[in-house]
C-alpha cells in the first residue's frame, strides 16, 4: 500500500474497516487496491486491481468519523496519487510521475518521491496541473509502448509551462543494456535491478522538455506555415475534426439534471480562427517572427489570414467524424468504446460524462447475465401502456440502437404512436435521452417537408446522440430522412448556401405523433410502436415511479445492461432464427437479434403496420385491382387510354349545381384517378398519372406489377399490368 497508511495513522478513520470481504467479482479476484487521499489525508478514491488486469473505482461517502466505499469514480475533480505526500514536499524535491499505480509504488520504494494519475494511460486532465504549479523538477516515467509515450507527452505539455523544468524519461532498455520487451515500464526496469542511483542517473540525463515547436511566419511562405500549423495540432491530438467539408470542434456544455445532478453534452462547432489560435497557443506550439530590432525570432499572435487559410483549405490531415458520444457504447467488432478522444473504428469523438458512475461489464456474458439485464430494462419500462408484447419490444429496441448506435453504421428510425395526447409517447424518447445524455433530448417541429429537412440538415451537422421530431401531424417521407435512416453517408444542405456536403452521422432518429406513419420508402425504414392508455384523459394517470428519476439514479446500470445484452449474443454459440433485413445487417446482429434470441418479439415486425397504413402503398394496390379488373393484363395503354376507362360515363346525365354530373361505369377507378392525380376545377392529370406510373413500376402488388412495354415516342409511353413471374423462370416475348 506504500506510504499511504503511516501518513494517516493520526487519522480517526478505520482503515480497516474500509477494506471489504475480497470475494470474486466480475472482473476476477481483487489482488490489490490503491487509496488516494486529498490534501487534508480523507479517504477519496480507492482503485482495486484484479487478476485479470482491471481496475474497479470506488469512492468514499462520509458518515461521522467513519464512512463506507461507493462503487464509481469521485463525481469531484481528479487528484493525484500520494496527494497528502505531495502537497508537504518543498518545491525543490524532483517529483516522479509514474503511469499507473504499481509504477508509482515501485519508485516509492526506491525512497523517491513520486504520485500518477488514476485510469492509466491517457487519462491525465487539467485538473491535476494544479498540485504541481511551483514545483521546480518533474520527472516523467514513460511506459515502453505507443500508449505510454503518448501519455508522457500529454503530461509534459501539461506541466511543461507550470513546472520549471519538464523531462520525460524513456525506458527502451534494462538496466544491464538488453532491450525493454514492448510494454515495458519502471516495475519492470527497477524488477530487472534498476536501482535508486540509476534512476537519478536516468533522469538527470534526459533532455529538458523544450515545450511546444515554434512556426516561423516568414512573406510569401503562407502555406508552409498552414502545414506546420496543422501537424503541430495533430501531434498535439487537439480536437480539431472534419464533418461536411469543414473543421469542426467538439465543445461540451454541463446541464443540470433532476436532484441536482450534472451532465455534459457535446456538440460538433465550426471551427473560427479565434478557436484554432486559442487551441494552437495554449497546447500545439509557438508562433514567432524574425525581429529585426532584436536580431532574433519572437513570439506573435498566430496572423488571420493563415488561419483563415487553413480553415478554406478543403483537404486536411485531421480525421473525420460522424458523430459525438458521452456515454461508453460498441464498436462493430464488439469491443467497448469508453475512450476519451477520436475512435478510428467508428469516426465517433468520445468525451466521457464525469458524471456517470460504470459498473463493471463482464468480457464474456452469460445468457443468464443477459436475461437479468433485460429484466432491468422491462421494468423501467412497464409503466407505459403498450398495445401489444410487439410494441414493447420495439421500445426495447429503440433503448438499445441508442447506446449501442457505435457498433453499426446505419439504424432504423422509431416512431412512437398514440390516438391522444398525453400517452407518453414523448416521455419515452425522455427516457432513452436520459440514458443516453443524461437529459431529455432535444425536440424539433417538422412543419411542412421543405421546413423539416432545413432543420434536419442544421442538426446533423452539430451530430447530436439523437434527435426527435415531435408531436408530428403529417407522414413521414422525403428523400433526407430515407438517407438518414439507410445511408452511411448523408448528403445535407448547408443554410444560405448551394453547397451540399457528405457527412456521416451515427445518431438515431425518432419521431412521435397521433395517428400518422411512415409512407413510401420509409416503410421499409422505420419501427413503429404504439401506446393506447384506453383513457379519455391518459395525461391524469397516476404512475408508481418516475422512469427518469430512476435512469438518473443508476444510469451507468443501464447502459451497462445494454451492453450486456449485446456482447453476451455476440460470443454465445446458438443464434436466433429470423430473417435478414436489407441495409440493417449490423443493427439487427446488435439489437434485432439478442431480443429474438432472448424470447422477445422481433421488432421487424413492426413494419408490417407502416405498409398497411401507408397511403401510397394502398393508392398503388387499389390501382392495380382497378386495372386488373377494368383493363385486364393483355393488352398495354397509353395514359390517356386508362383515363378514358376511368372517365367511361353512362348515357344517363343529370343536372346538378356545379353542371353536368355523370354517371361513371367505373365509380371507385376514376374516383381513385382523380385523388392521386387530380386537375384543378376537377378531372384527372394525364401528367400526373405519368408520374405516378413511373414511380410505382416494377413494384408488386397482388401478384401483378405495372412495366413500361413500350418506351416514349411521339406517341407516348404504353403501359401494362402483368403477372410476377415466378424465381428462376423466364418471361415470354
Amino acid at each position: 500500500m506504500g506510504r499511504v497508511f503511516d501518513e494517516l495513522k493520526p487519522n480517526a478513520y478505520d482503515w480497516k474497516g474500509m477494506r471489504y470481504q475480497r470475494t470474486e467479482r466480475p472482473g476476477g479476484k481483487v489482488v490489490t487496491e490503491y487509496i488516494y487521499c486529498d490534501e487534508k489525508g480523507e479517504p477519496y478514491l480507492r482503485v482495486e486491481r484484479t487478476e485479470d488486469k482491471q481496475f474497479l473505482q470506488s469512492h468514499w461517502v462520509r458518515d461521522g468519523l467513519s464512512g463506507k466505499w461507493v462503487y464509481g469514480a469521485p463525481k469531484g475533480p481528479k487528484i493525484p496519487y500520494m496527494l497528502p505526500s505531495l502537497v508537504k514536499l518543498p518545491p525543490e524535491t524532483p517529483v516522479f510521475i509514474t503511469e499507473g499505480e504499481k509504477d508509482c509504488e515501485a519508485v516509492l520504494n526506491l525512497e523517491l518521491e513520486a504520485t500518477c494519475a488514476s485510469g492509466g494511460a491517457g487519462k491525465w486532465t487539467v485538473d491535476l496541473n494544479k498540485w504541481f504549479e511551483g514545483r521546480k523538477q518533474v520527472f516523467i516515467l514513460a511506459d515502453n509502448d505507443r500508449p505510454g509515450r503518448k501519455h508522457a507527452l500529454k503530461v509534459a505539455r501539461n506541466l511543461g509551462r507550470i513546472v520549471e523544468d519538464v523531462r520525460i524519461v524513456y525506458f527502451d532498455k534494462l538496466p544491464n543494456g538488453e532491450a525493454m520487451a514492448e510494454g515495458g515500464d519502471v516495475s519492470d526496469w527497477i524488477a530487472a535491478g534498476g536501482t535508486k542511483d540509476q534512476l537519478l542517473a536516468l533522469a538527470a540525463a534526459a533532455p529538458a522538455f523544450t515545450g511546444f515547436p515554434q512556426v516561423q511566419i516568414r512573406a510569401g511562405q503562407h502555406a508552409r506555415a498552414q502545414d506546420e500549423i496543422e501537424a503541430a495540432l495533430i501531434k498535439a491530438n487537439q480536437p480539431v475534426l472534419v464533418r461536411a467539408g469543414k473543421l469542426v470542434q467538439p465543445l461540451w456544455s454541463e446541464y443540470p439534471t433532476a436532484k441536482d445532478g450534472k451532465t455534459k453534452v457535446t456538440v460538433l462547432k465550426t471551427v473560427v480562427p479565434s478557436n484554432l489560435a486559442y487551441m494552437l497557443t495554449k497546447h500545439a506550439a509557438t508562433i514567432v517572427k524574425f525581429d529585426k530590432r532584436t536580431n532574433s525570432l519572437v513570439p506573435v499572435d498566430p496572423p488571420v489570414a493563415i488561419l483563415q487559410g487553413l480553415l478554406e483549405r478543403g483537404h486536411w490531415g485531421f480525421p473525420r467524424v460522424s458523430g459525438v458520444i458521452n456515454t461508453p457504447t460498441l464498436r462493430p467488432d464488439g469491443t467497448i468504446l469508453d475512450q476519451p478522444g477520436h475512435d478510428a473504428a467508428t469516426g465517433l469523438w468520445c468525451w466521457p460524462d464525469d458524471n456517470l458512475i460504470m459498473p463493471p461489464i463482464k468480457a464474456h456474458p452469460t445468457k443468464d447475465d443477459a436475461k437479468a439485464a433485460l429484466t432491468l430494462l422491462k421494468d423501467l419500462l412497464v409503466e407505459f401502456p403498450w398495445v401489444t408484447s410487439l410494441d414493447r419490444a420495439v421500445a426495447l429496441a429503440a433503448l438499445m440502437t441508442a447506446v449501442l448506435r457505435g457498433a453499426f453504421d446505419v439504424a432504423p428510425m422509431f416512431l412512437f404512436l398514440a390516438h391522444a395526447a398525453g400517452t407518453g409517447k414523448s416521455h419515452l424518447v425522455n427516457v432513452i435521452s436520459t440514458i443516453v445524455h443524461g437529459r431529455p433530448c432535444p425536440v424539433i417541429t417538422p412543419g411542412n417537408k421543405e421546413e423539416m429537412e432545413k432543420r434536419l440538415a442544421s442538426l446533423l451537422l452539430e451530430s447530436p446522440p439523437m434527435i426527435s421530431l415531435d408531436n408530428l401531424t403529417v407522414n413521414l417521407e422525403g428523400e433526407l430522412l430515407c438517407q438518414i435512416t439507410e445511408q452511411p453517408l448523408v448528403k445535407v444542405r448547408i443554410l444560405g448556401k448551394s453547397e451540399t456536403p457528405e457527412c456521416e452521422w451515427r445518431g438515431t432518429m425518432f419521431a412521435t405523433g397521433n395517428n400518422v406513419t411512415f409512407v413510401g420508402d420509409m416503410t421499409r425504414r422505420g419501427l413503429i410502436c404504439n401506446l393506447d392508455a384506453r383513457v379519455e384523459r391518459p395525461e391524469t394517470r397516476e404512475f408508481k415511479f418516475n422512469p427518469i428519476e430512476r435512469v438518473l439514479g443508476a444510469r451507468g446500470d443501464y447502459i451497462a445492461a445494454i451492453i450486456s445484452i449485446a456482447r453476451a449474443y455476440l460470443v454465445a454459440r446458438a443464434k436466433a432464427d429470423c430473417s435478414p433485413l436489407g441495409s440493417y445487417g449490423g443493427w439487427s446482429k446488435f439489437v434485432r437479434e439478442p431480443l429474438i434470441w432472448l424470447g422477445e418479439g422481433d421488432p421487424v415486425e413492426s413494419m408490417a403496420q407502416a405498409r398497411e397504413d401507408d397511403p401510397d402503398r394502398s393508392a398503388a394496390v387499389a390501382l392495380v385491382e382497378q386495372w386488373k379488373a377494368h383493363l385486364g393484363t393483355d393488352e398495354s395503354y397509353k395514359v390517356r387510354d386508362i383515363i378514358d376507362c376511368a372517365q367511361e360515363s353512362r348515357d344517363k346525365i343529370r343536372m346538378s349545381v356545379g353542371g353536368d354530373d355523370r354517371e361513371f361505369v367505373h365509380p371507385e377507378f376514376n374516383e381513385l384517378l382523380q385523388d392521386r392525380c387530380p386537375v384543378r376545377g376537377g378531372g384527372i392529370d394525364a401528367r400526373e398519372l405519368g408520374n405516378w406510373l413511373k414511380k410505382i413500376q416494377g413494384q408488386v402488388h397482388l401478384g401483378h406489377t405495372i412495366k413500361i412495354t413500350k418506351k416514349s415516342d411521339s406517341h407516348g409511353h404504353r403501359w401494362r399490368l402483368e403477372p410476377v413471374e415466378k424465381p428462376g423462370t423466364v418471361a415470354e416475348e
